[in-house]
């Protein structure tokens, strides 16, 4: 019954996922009429970002906005060069800097406090009804079964 629900919640999850990249695909299509291709991209960064933190570790993600953001202020401040005026200058240093910033400043303190972080992608414990771990998922179609000795 146990591994049931937990099949059921995965199930949802995936069908989630792929509906959100769906509705993303379609919505960018619809406005632009361009197949945005990097979509894929975007949604594997936001799941090495999630298995790394959910591992405990700063994610590479989070200084990746940062040093993007650094850069775009760097193009806005030469785009905008013969118009520079405070709050355009303030402008672009808040979207391009502050709030990147304020994303991995968040991202260490999660990765420092494992905090936000509820399931663990790296295994999936079962438990059975005496409380022992019956097994763990390795990663493929297999579970390996500890207690038995076998690989089911």
């Amino acid at each position: 019954m146990t591994i049931m629900l937990f099949l059921i919640q995965d199930g949802i999850t995936n069908g989630a996922i792929y509906a959100l990249l769906g509705l993303a695909l379609v919505l960018v299509f619809a406005v632009t009429r361009v197949i945005l291709i990097p979509q894929g991209e975007f949604v594997t960064y936001g799941a090495l970002t999630y298995a790394s933190l959910s591992a405990g570790q700063m994610p590479g993600t989070a200084r990746l906005a940062l040093a993007m953001g650094a850069v775009a202020f760097l193009l806005d401040l030469i785009a905008a060069r013969r118009s520079l005026g405070f709050r355009l200058v303030a402008r672009a240093f808040a979207v391009n800097v502050v709030l990147p910033a304020i994303v991995l400043a968040l991202a260490m303190w999660s990765a420092a406090h494992h905090a936000g972080v509820a399931v663990h992608l790296d295994r999936l414990a079962v438990l059975d009804r005496h409380g022992g771990d019956v097994g763990t998922h390795d990663g493929g179609d297999r579970v390996l079964a500890r207690d038995h000795g076998a690989v089911t």
